[in-house]
């Protein structure tokens, strides 16, 4: 649990429907953190839900740095800045963005060598399987969801959908979740 009140707000460097992320520096000015405001609050059950989940699939996960996970805020009513009354994760900021950003935008293609490319890649597999054996189930992996550090090392982000599967589970896994874009042809429809 981390208490944001005395931390900076640098400037917004994302949304979306979740709400806004972010860049925070410490009161100490020694780091900065990518700090995701959820939009909303803990309105409903549903939100709670997602909130706690993304909580513990980045807490398992986060021994293999298959996360930028550091930690989460919990809301306070008290406190003058609005945002502060919304629950947010903080996260590591990753300064080359996410792996989207490469594919949108011409300038930032060149930069993707292909021995950077199957670095990622690679890494983007690493990670995966780390999660797996950790019986976690990510079901929104898009290049939106991969961050990119200062050495374009990926980490896997956005942990709403993901969801803990048991050994022996059977059945639906994804249903209609996730990006339809993205999705394996097995799973989509069902």
């Amino acid at each position: 649990l981390i208490d944001l009140s005395e931390y900076k707000i640098i400037e917004k460097i994302g949304s979306g429907s979740f709400g806004k992320v972010y860049l925070m520096e410490t009161p100490d000015q020694q780091n900065i953190y990518a700090v995701k405001f959820m939009a909303g609050g803990f309105a409903n059950y549903r939100s709670k839900l997602v909130f706690i989940r993304e909580v513990e699939t980045q807490l398992a996960c986060s021994d293999a740095k298959v996360t930028t996970f550091i930690g989460y805020h919990l809301p306070d009513s008290n406190v003058q800045i609005k945002k502060l009354r919304n629950p947010a994760l903080i996260m590591e900021y990753m300064p080359n963005g996410t792996l989207s950003d490469y594919f949108k935008n011409e300038e930032k293609k060149d930069v993707l060598t292909p021995t950077l490319k199957s670095k990622i890649l690679f890494g983007i597999a690493v990670r995966i399987r780390h999660m797996h054996r950790k019986n976690v189930i990510h079901r929104d992996l898009k290049p939106d969801n991969i961050l990119l550090d200062k050495d374009f090392n990926p980490r896997i982000s956005d942990f709403g959908l993901a969801r803990f599967i048991t050994e022996n589970e059977e059945g639906i896994m994804t249903g209609d979740l996730g990006t339809m874009t993205y999705m394996a042809p097995e799973v989509m429809g069902t």
